[in-house]
């Protein structure tokens, strides 16, 4: 079902699918991280077989729509205006309240700050800086 691939796409590139990568990834270079295939199996994921069609046709129409748009490097996410279209429609796929937006916002922040995440990138830096929330 080619919408569980496109809702599975929006999930991996959401805030909330980096996040889970990257605790379970490893990292032999700042700023990037890696998963061999076999531990691909132990990454967890929700389980979006079980969504209703019409969330999934949903999921379809907005991955068409947003899968022509660039996404940033995932170190400069919390300045990414596609990444919060897709944190968005995650969220709403997952059933979660409207402002659960919120929260992400502040965890997309959060893990962008993470040295193991911006890898000492100067312009994510200066975007950091220049979004400071706290």
């Amino acid at each position: 079902d080619d919408r569980l691939l496109k809702a599975f796409s929006l999930w991996a590139n959401s805030t909330l699918g980096m996040m889970v990568h990257w605790t379970r990834g490893q990292r032999t270079q700042t700023g990037r991280s890696t998963t061999q295939v076999g531990a691909l199996k132990q990454i967890p994921c929700p389980k979006l077989d079980e969504i209703p069609d019409n969330v999934l046709d949903r999921a379809e129409m907005e991955f068409d729509m947003l899968s022509r748009k660039p996404l940033k490097p995932s170190c400069q996410a919390h300045d990414d205006v596609v990444r919060n279209e897709v944190d968005k429609i995650v969220i709403q796929i997952l059933g979660l309240p409207e402002n659960a937006i919120d929260v992400v916002h502040q965890l997309r922040w959060l893990w962008c700050n993470e040295p193991s995440i911006h890898g000492n990138n100067k312009t994510a830096l200066r975007k950091l800086e220049a979004a400071k929330i706290w």
